[in-house]
C-alpha cells in the first residue's frame, strides 16, 4: 500500500513533499488515504489507472497533487498515529522475536548488499549476452534496494526519522 502511494505521489512530482512530511514513505493509514484522495481527484478506479492518468494528463496530475496537499495535516496525523501505535505496541510487548529480527537485519543486510554489489560487477565482466546481463542486473538492483529499505525501516522504527519529525509531532500534539 505504501509503495503504491509513493509511486502516485512521485508521479505527481511530490518527491520532496514525501521526504519532508513522511521521511519518504507514509504509513499504512496515510498511504491508504493518499490513494483515496488521488482516486477522487482523478476519477480513476484502481491505483494503476490513477498512475496512468497522472502520467498522461497534466490536469489530473495537478488535481491529485492539490488534493493531497489540501489534506496534508490529516495525512500527517494518520501517519503519526500509525507510528505511535507501532512503537507503543512494541514497547508494551518487548518482543524477543522483533528484537532478534531487527538485530539480524542490521547485522546481515549490509554484508549482503556488499556481496550483491560485487556480484553485479561480476555480471558485467562475465556475462556476454546483454539481455541476460541486464536482467540479472535488475534482479540484483531490486534485491539491494529491498535490503537497504529494510535497514532504513529498522533504524526509522527505533530512532524515528529526524529531529524535525519529532518537533513536528510535538507541534501537532499541541494543536490537537
Amino acid at each position: 500500500m505504501a509503495g503504491t502511494a509513493v509511486t502516485i505521489a512521485r508521479a505527481c512530482g511530490m518527491d520532496d513533499w514525501l521526504k519532508e512530511k513522511f521521511g519518504g514513505t507514509p504509513s499504512g493509514k496515510a498511504a491508504r488515504r493518499m490513494i483515496e484522495l488521488a482516486q477522487a481527484a482523478t476519477g480513476a478506479g484502481s491505483p494503476e489507472e490513477i498512475e496512468l492518468r497522472i502520467r498522461n494528463d497534466v490536469e489530473a496530475k495537478m488535481d491529485a497533487r492539490r488534493e493531497m496537499q489540501k489534506h496534508e495535516e490529516e495525512l500527517i496525523q494518520l501517519h503519526l498515529a500509525d507510528v505511535r501505535d507501532a512503537r507503543a505496541m512494541y514497547g508494551s510487548s518487548k518482543s524477543d522475536m522483533a528484537d532478534r529480527l531487527a538485530n539480524r537485519i542490521m547485522s546481515w543486510n549490509l554484508p549482503a548488499i556488499v556481496t550483491l554489489v560485487a556480484g553485479n560487477c561480476a555480471v558485467v565482466y562475465t556475462i556476454d549476452n546483454p539481455t541476460i546481463a541486464v536482467a540479472l542486473g535488475n534482479i540484483i538492483g531490486a534485491s539491494i534496494t529491498y535490503l537497504w529499505q529494510e535497514r532504513q525501516q529498522v533504524v526509522g522504527f527505533f530512532f524515528g526519522s529526524s529531529i524535525g519529525s519529532k518537533d513536528k509531532n510535538d507541534l501537532l500534539r499541541g494543536r490537537a
